[in-house]
């Protein structure tokens, strides 16, 4: 009776149509701990002149012992919550465009939204500070704003981040248990797995956060507990318990985050890195038949998932032939010309 009293105070916030008003005095009149419920719950919820103004438009009087029949309960805030979501579930519409959310015993207002792309897809989103998340293929991100931090969740894939600046809201992406912060700059963050994250500052610099780790820095290896700066121009290379930073050009830079030109651009990558890259972009499947063709250095521009231009380029530029046994299924191998050569 109490989930129906719920559901039912929440329509009554919403507003009634004709066919609800119907089912309303249907469930009404089953039963006098109904009334006596609804009356509760909205008194909990600081939603009793609702209620009563629905009442007193229908016509129906309000009992004085109402309230007097059921004591209100305390409710924790973690508690009326849990019950908030579970009616926000069964009615299946959000109540509020915002939740309330707590920071060090302060109420802040937040908000969440979840975009994400899909395989070969890349897409750009001006989030509701100012800053640019672009996502790359197959990726998500969950972003949660309030008025103390701006906090980017990369479950999957890449997002390269630039930074609107506000020093007093600061902005953070999580990915796995790696925290990177920043307030005005702009980063590129690949999640290649659970344990294997990489992350391109190309303007500005961050702080990255992380359990015990040996960090790697120009050939010398020390023991990192705390943050990590990063700033332009460095990039960071996290696998499990250890990392390495290393300084790339800006041509480097730009090859690494062509993707959001939506162009891969190689300089003599070996084709089984380069397949591998592909890979990301396209549902097409490939195998090397040959371990010499995969180590064959590939140089070139390609718009992302044009297959058709990769294996142009292989046949006429590096004798590579190709077969498709199967629809999705590539397989490249040595020409003739080049095993004899």
């Amino acid at each position: 009776m109490r989930e129906e009293a719920s559901i039912w105070v929440v329509r009554l916030m919403e507003g009634l149509s004709a066919e609800q008003e119907q089912q309303f005095f249907v469930w009404l009149g089953k039963c006098r701990d109904h009334k006596d419920l609804l009356f509760e719950l909205a008194a909990t919820w600081d939603e009793l002149g609702i209620v009563e103004s629905v009442f007193g438009k229908l016509s129906v009087k309000r009992e004085q012992k109402a309230l007097s029949s059921f004591k209100l309960k305390s409710f924790s805030v973690a508690a009326l919550m849990l019950v908030c979501v579970f009616i926000v579930w069964q009615v299946g519409s959000a109540i509020y465009g915002s939740i309330s959310t707590f920071y060090s015993g302060d109420q802040a207002q937040s908000s969440k939204s979840v975009y994400s792309t899909a395989t070969g897809e890349q897409s750009k989103v001006t989030l509701s500070d100012g800053s640019i998340a672009s996502l790359n293929t197959n990726s998500r991100i969950a972003v949660h704003f309030s008025n103390a931090i701006r906090k980017v969740e990369l479950s999957r894939g890449e997002g390269m981040f630039e930074v609107k600046h506000d020093n007093m809201r600061p902005f953070v992406v999580e990915a796995g248990n790696i925290t990177i912060r920043a307030v005005g700059t702009a980063f590129n963050v690949y999640r290649i797995n659970a344990d294997h994250i990489e992350i391109l500052v190309s303007k500005g610099r961050v702080a990255v956060s992380y359990p015990n780790t040996n960090l790697a820095i120009s050939g010398k290896t020390r023991v990192h507990n705390d943050d990590m700066q990063l700033t332009d121009g460095e990039l960071a290379k996290i696998d499990g318990p250890g990392s390495e930073v290393t300084k790339i050009d800006k041509q480097t830079i730009e090859s690494r985050l062509a993707w959001t030109s939506g162009m891969l651009i190689f300089d003599g990558q070996p084709l089984e890195q380069v397949i591998a890259e592909l890979s990301r972009y396209t549902e097409t499947k490939f195998i090397i038949r040959d371990s010499s063709v995969g180590r064959i250095n590939v140089s070139g521009y390609f718009s992302i998932g044009d297959v058709n231009a990769l294996l142009f380029a292989l046949s006429n530029n590096f004798n590579i032939t190709w077969d498709e046994p199967e629809k999705g299924l590539i397989v490249l191998h040595a020409s003739s010309r080049q095993e004899n050569d």
